[in-house]
């Protein structure tokens, strides 16, 4: 029936709520921000921007959510092998 398929639907669909939630239980240490790796300091700043600003696009990208030059820098962080620079890490905090 379409009851059951709209409930199914629903469940199996996060909330911003329980979002925002989840995010919050996995935060490192707010020291992280300024002890981490650069890696570590744009993953985590972009970490605190969607706690932020929850009700943008929870499906959306950071290319989506970000200005393009923050976005490279985070992809970088996020899927790069390739080490980011205190440079980075600072720049993307003042792009955000």
């Amino acid at each position: 029936s379409s009851e059951d398929y709209t409930d199914e639907i629903f469940d199996t669909r996060e909330t911003q709520e329980n979002y925002v939630q989840r995010r919050r239980s996995r935060r490192l240490k707010r020291e992280q921000l300024h002890r981490g790796s650069p890696r570590d300091r744009i993953r985590y700043s972009y970490s605190l921007w969607l706690d932020r600003h929850a009700k943008n696009n929870l499906s959306a990208t950071a290319r989506e959510n970000l200005v393009y030059d923050a976005a490279v820098i985070y992809e970088k962080a996020r899927y790069s092998e390739e080490e980011n620079t205190t440079q980075d890490a600072d720049s993307f905090r003042q792009m955000l």
